[in-house]
């Protein structure tokens, strides 16, 4: 069980702390990585690049924020994952394949239009950064109030990009169960982005 006295203890550099924490994200982090590859490395060296995105997941959450430490973590090792990918692709070592999903785009939401990773688009002045941070405080406290236990875990494998199939394995649920849950997600989280941008 993750808690916030143990983040805090791992921003500080208790080894146990930290180890606890890689420990509990181990089946997730080898998991999520199987929809990513890097020319020129091995499913090691993307485990460990997404060992790094946890780490900074643990170096720069704010346990005030009152947030899910979870679905900040989730969101940071797939940046993170993204953006070694993208550096990788410079020069002759090409990518081969990066972030698929058997999931039809009809039927996921595009989270890239919605900025939901933050840091992966790219802001041409500070404002734009600080108005971004602000949509994401604002999306995670509202996932937080509104979506319910079950819709939360399903978010963060839906962030992940993981498929309908895929999360039912790892949650053990039925397809139709996942199917249903996903689809009341993409109501509640569409009346989020429609409130506000009408702002």
């Amino acid at each position: 069980m993750i808690t916030s006295q143990l983040i805090q203890k791992a921003q500080l550099g208790d080894e146990t702390s930290l180890q606890e924490v890689f420990e509990d994200f181990n089946d997730l982090i080898h998991f999520s990585v199987k929809r990513f590859f890097i020319a020129g490395g091995d499913k090691e060296d993307v485990i460990q690049e997404a060992r790094v995105g946890l780490l900074k997941a643990i170096n720069y959450y704010k346990v005030d924020k009152n947030a899910s430490f979870k679905t900040f973590a989730v969101l940071c090792i797939k940046r993170h994952l993204i953006s070694a990918i993208k550096s990788s692709n410079s020069g002759k070592n090409k990518i081969l394949n990066s972030a698929l999903s058997a999931c039809a785009e009809e039927d996921r939401l595009n989270y890239g239009d919605y900025h939901v990773l933050g840091s992966t688009a790219s802001y041409h002045n500070p404002e734009e950064i600080y108005l971004e941070k602000e949509k994401y405080n604002d999306l995670m406290k509202y996932v937080k109030i509104n979506l319910s236990k079950m819709e939360k875990e399903l978010f963060e494998y839906i962030l992940l990009e993981m498929t309908y199939i895929e999360i039912a394995e790892k949650t053990g649920r039925s397809s139709k169960s996942v199917d249903n849950a996903i689809q009341r997600i993409k109501k509640k989280l569409r009346a989020f982005f429609e409130e506000y941008d009408s702002i």
